[in-house]
């Protein structure tokens, strides 16, 4: 994010820039959401929070 965000000096049509970085914000957010909740569903509580990379363990097997 902070190296996407050192390019926004040097973007030339500054109109739409807020928006897409809004939404392009958003979005990467509930994706994230969406990949907790899954990974919390699939694995359990207890076991999604003792794995370093839960995601990764998951999609293992």
């Amino acid at each position: 994010m902070l190296v996407f965000t050192a390019f926004l000096p040097f973007v030339a049509d500054k109109t739409w820039l807020k928006t897409y970085y809004l939404s392009a914000l958003t979005i990467a957010g509930l994706l994230l959401s969406a990949a907790i909740l899954v990974t919390i569903g699939v694995e359990g509580e207890s076991i999604a929070k003792r794995e370093v990379y839960s995601a990764y363990s998951m999609e293992k097997y």
